[in-house]
């Protein structure tokens, strides 16, 4: 599972490993994104917080805010 190599990276602080990995489990989870949104939501976060431990934060940013995009849509209102 391509998330769970990149927290391996992650851990290693082999960032730019990490992100390889992490493109790759959205390509994949992108295809069946209708099924599960809420996993594509965690790995866009996990892009963000890879892209913020770079100091990339625009970047970063991007990612965190099309995860929240996928959660608002897909968590019920409370």
């Amino acid at each position: 599972h391509y998330a769970h190599l990149s927290e391996l990276y992650q851990k290693t602080k082999d960032y730019p490993k990490a992100l390889e990995y992490l493109k790759e489990a959205v390509q994949i989870q992108e295809r069946v994104a209708s099924t599960h949104a809420l996993e594509l939501a965690d790995t866009y976060d996990n892009l963000g917080r890879t892209y913020t431990k770079m100091r990339n934060y625009k970047h970063g940013e991007r990612y965190f805010n099309k995860a929240l995009q996928i959660r608002l849509k897909e968590l019920p209102e409370e």
